[in-house]
């Protein structure tokens, strides 16, 4: 009985912290009007395309404002303390949160209630250093056409 017990709990533990991967995973744009950039300049486009694969996330983001910016980023999923390299960075679940860590950024990921918002906060560490909080938005593509 108590084997059973323990063996349901470590399930539930382990499917828990899966969701929390899973529920990050997809296209994600940002609602810029309720967003805090810092002292960065406002993009008029940000998104997120967040995909999964054995122990990796990849995370490439789009940015566009004074000029497009793309991003690729990825990170070792739960495997522990690991070095940070500049190519490859750590995410570690806790709770129903996602913590990226990478050379020059730390950032939590939470999903709304709901499933339909990505909060995340961000601390970029390269100087000058700069807190954001991005709101995204769950989608299914990004739009075309960004005018001023």
């Amino acid at each position: 009985m108590r084997l059973t017990v323990l063996f349901l709990i470590a399930l539930g533990v382990t499917v828990a912290k899966n969701d929390a991967i899973t529920n990050v995973k997809g296209l994600w744009v940002a609602v810029i009007d309720r967003c805090d950039f810092g002292t960065a300049p406002r993009p008029l486009l940000l998104a997120l395309d967040v995909t999964k694969s054995a122990d990796r996330l990849k995370v490439i983001e789009l940015s566009n404002g004074e000029g497009a910016d793309l991003a690729e980023r990825q990170y070792v999923v739960g495997r522990g303390v690991l070095p940070i390299r500049s190519d490859l960075g750590s995410a570690k679940i806790n709770g129903r949160a996602v913590v990226l860590e990478s050379s020059d950024r730390v950032e939590q990921w939470r999903i709304s209630e709901d499933g339909s918002e990505l909060i995340v906060s961000r601390l970029i560490t390269a100087l000058p250093a700069r807190q954001q909080t991005l709101i995204f938005r769950r989608t299914q593509s990004i739009p075309e056409n960004v005018s001023r």
